[in-house]
């Protein structure tokens, strides 16, 4: 059976799109299916951002338990009907920020996260769950600066945070047809398994190294030729050149000194 588009549901029960929420949905049933394939079947999973459903019904069918979270209490109604009620689906109309995610730690994060605050969802996964794998949807613009190279213009603290705490691999770009409404931009579903922790001194170490990218990485830093020598980094080289090895390097370095002097 031919699954009923986005755009019907939303005039059934009568919903206009908020543009203060960035609200962009996946109206394509075959795109929904090609994300949800990226999961192992029999997994538990967290979507977030559900919208009108159209992944989420993907998903319910390589879930064991599915946890949709959608900020709007608008969409209750659509999200009832096309999930169904069952023991291995719940639905939570609250915001991802800033509920509570403990129970939900070890489940498999998924989701088209809206733009504009695509950033902080994943910087919240990252540092408060134990998820052992992300399939995200992001503006094009997003990945490309989560999956950039050293020596990249757009390789910067995102590229270094991500590639610190998780592989990651771009699996495919999705054009704007394939939304409700059309954005203006590309989309590309990108594929993070964590890996490690990092502390937050060392996103705050990347985040000063990367504070003026035209300014050599002693200048931002601001620390002992010492230290630099010890982690074997060139103080005179940019910080869009330092690569994430290096980066991981350095911090440990500093964290050595700072037991010792107050750098």
């Amino acid at each position: 059976m031919t699954e009923v588009k986005t755009s019907i549901y939303l005039r059934k029960y009568g919903i206009t799109l908020k543009k203060s929420l960035g609200q962009v949905f996946l109206s394509d049933e075959r795109i929904a299916r090609k994300i949800a394939a990226n999961i192992p079947e029999d997994s538990q999973i967290l979507e977030i951002g559900a919208g009108a459903g159209t992944l989420s019904v993907e998903l319910l069918k390589r879930a064991r338990k599915l946890v949709v979270v959608e900020i709007d209490t608008r969409f209750a109604p659509i999200l009832k009907e096309r999930l169904g009620e069952s023991d291995n689906v719940v639905i939570e109309m609250k915001d991802f920020l800033t509920m509570s995610l403990e129970p939900y730690s070890s489940f498999i994060m998924c989701g088209n996260l809206p733009y504009h605050l695509a950033t902080k969802i994943l910087e919240r996964v990252l540092t408060e769950t134990k998820t052992p794998l992300c399939i995200f949807m992001f503006q094009k613009e997003v990945a490309e600066r989560i999956l950039a190279l050293p020596g990249s213009k757009v390789y910067g603290s995102l590229t270094v945070f991500v590639k610190a705490c998780a592989r990651v691999r771009k699996l495919f770009d999705i054009p704007p047809s394939m939304f409700v409404p059309n954005p203006k931009v590309m989309s590309t579903v990108v594929r993070i398994e964590p890996v490690r922790k990092v502390p937050e001194d060392f996103t705050e170490l990347v985040r000063r190294a990367f504070s003026s990218r035209r300014k050599k990485l002693k200048n931002n830093l601001k620390i002992p030729q010492e230290i630099f020598e010890e982690a074997r980094i060139d103080p005179n080289m940019r910080p869009e050149n330092i690569t994430i090895d290096e980066y991981l390097r350095l911090y440990e370095v500093v964290m050595r000194w700072k037991k010792t002097f107050t750098v």
